[in-house]
């Protein structure tokens, strides 16, 4: 028996078919065409008179990676179904994992890893399906930021804890994993393997965290904090609308000097005394007052007394050489206001030195040098009004350095020794030396020459004598020899001088050998003069 296909609203037979009488063939024939007919209604009933698409043959899947894929990440995978001609037909399909705790996978075949471990993804339709392994692995590191960073400077010698924050892709944070420190500058800050940074030198440093690929970096302003605050004078007593000018300086732990920082001052009474952002007061009412100096949480303070008259100080010559002047009459005229004559300031005037010689005093400064017996020996510059340190000049370890004598902007000051001993000329206002020049001496100590009408007048010479220099040049003019002692310098008045004591004459002068006792290392001065 043969087949019947029907396409459509059509019956077709096959070919081969054979009559086989009138009647049985009649009958037979309306036997096929009724069935036929049903068929066909029954077709068009169902199909709308269509033929069925084909079936799902087979499926792929592709789009999966042959590297692992770390938690926390997404792959994107597609399995499209084709016909029994390998042509993609339009059909659903399904997507299944077989343990969703290691990684789901979407109806649109997303796959999201979610912990370590492997997982089969499969993707079916119809009758045809395909799978594939996923192997899931850590989370990788996507991020990497910083915490515990300052927001301003740094103190040396201090420590700073840092810590880094690590996130996958999604935003999630990682645990347990490496990191590693390092310091853009290790002179300047270490940081070790937990993150903890140690200060050590000022100046700016970069510290970076590194995980994996990804890493995080902060810069720090590190800087050498202020240890001490000292005011000078630390007190004072100035007149109503007198004005001072007090002067700060800021040490570190280890006792080096600060520059270049401002102090914060303030007034306890403005009524009776006002001070200005550069330390300069001015007295406004009678009474006693303090005033602060404040720097990084350290300050100091001056105490003032302010009273109704300003008084009087007239100085007419300045200190200049041993006992005040060329003839070292031990005095200079000066007239005071007993009211507010007064202790201006004390403080060691050279760290470390046992004695000192006389002071001079001239040009708003009082220089002074060290008396150390075959030690370092030092001249110093200092304020007149604060005794503040204007400059130093170290002379290295030597025999010894004599007195200083000031003159026009100038000092002067001899050094002895055996045959190399020296007058020195100094920049007043600077420290710079003017003139160095070589003079006889054999292991005198002499006092402070005397400056007078561009000439330096002063003992010296191998068996004792007296010089004389030119002021400016230091060329040495003329030397005339005496009787050998130890601690003098010449006198002059009038144009003359006088170099022995046998000659009695009033313009020479030998000052007791006990004089430099009187020598104390804190250096003092008057209100107004020495």
């Amino acid at each position: 028996m043969g087949s019947i296909i029907s396409r459509g609203n059509h019956i077709m037979e096959p070919l081969g078919s054979s009559a086989r009488g009138s009647t049985m063939a009649g009958s037979l024939s309306l036997a096929r065409r009724c069935f036929a007919l049903i068929l066909a209604i029954a077709v068009s009933a169902c199909g709308n008179g269509t033929v069925p698409s084909e079936r799902v043959a087979s499926i792929l899947i592709s789009g999966a990676s042959a590297e692992p894929i770390p938690a926390n990440e997404t792959v994107q995978l597609t399995a499209p179904p084709r016909d029994a001609a390998g042509n993609p037909v339009s059909r659903p399909v399904s997507w299944a994992s077989s343990n969703s705790e290691v990684a789901e996978v979407s109806a649109q075949g997303l796959v999201t890893a979610v912990k370590p471990g492997d997982v089969v993804i499969s993707a079916s339709s119809e009758r045809s399906s395909a799978s594939v392994v996923v192997r899931v692995v850590v989370a990788r590191v996507a991020s990497v930021t910083l915490d515990g960073v300052p927001t301003g400077q740094v103190p040396v010698e201090t420590t700073v804890q840092l810590s880094a924050t690590l996130k996958d892709s999604r935003g999630a944070t990682l645990s347990g994993r490496a990191v590693t420190w390092s310091s853009s500058d290790t002179s300047r800050a270490q940081v070790s393997d937990s993150g903890l940074v140690t200060a050590l030198k000022a100046g700016q440093v970069t510290l970076t965290a590194t995980s994996e690929t990804k890493s995080a970096s902060a810069t720090l302003d590190l800087y050498v904090p202020v240890a001490q605050v000292t005011v000078s004078p630390s007190s004072a007593v100035i007149a109503v609308d007198q004005e001072l000018q007090l002067r700060v300086e800021l040490k570190d732990a280890h006792g080096n000097v600060l520059t270049g920082r401002t102090v914060e001052w303030v007034s306890s009474d403005a009524s009776r005394a006002e001070v200005q952002a550069n330390g300069k007061v001015t007295g406004r009412g009678e009474g006693t007052v303090t005033l602060t100096a404040t720097r990084e949480g350290k300050s100091a303070v001056a105490r003032l007394r302010v009273i109704a008259s300003k008084g009087s100080w007239n100085q007419t010559e300045e200190w200049a050489t041993f006992q005040g002047n060329a003839r070292h009459t031990g005095a200079v005229d000066a007239t005071l206001d007993p009211e507010v004559f007064r202790e201006l300031w004390v403080r060691p005037a050279v760290t470390g030195a046992t004695a000192l010689n006389p002071v001079t005093e001239g040009g708003g400064a009082v220089f002074v040098s060290t008396q150390s017996y075959f030690g370092g020996q030092l001249l110093a510059a200092l304020d007149a009004q604060t005794g503040a340190t204007l400059w130093t000049h170290s002379f290295g370890t030597i025999h010894a350095a004599h007195p200083p004598a000031y003159s026009d902007g100038a000092v002067y000051l001899t050094t002895s020794g055996h045959e190399d001993s020296f007058l020195y000329a100094f920049d007043a206002a600077t420290g710079s030396i003017r003139f160095q020049s070589a003079y006889g001496n054999q292991w005198s100590h002499y006092y402070a020459p005397v400056v007078l009408k561009g000439n330096v007048f002063m003992a010296g010479g191998y068996y004792d004598g007296m010089y004389s220099f030119n002021a400016t040049s230091g060329k040495q003019q003329w030397f005339f020899g005496t009787s050998q002692y130890d601690q003098w310098t010449p006198a002059v008045e009038g144009g003359r001088s006088s170099p022995t004591p046998n000659q009695g004459c009033r313009w020479w002068t030998r000052p007791r050998a006990s004089w430099p006792t009187r020598s104390r290392t804190p250096a003092s001065t008057g209100g107004g003069g020495a």
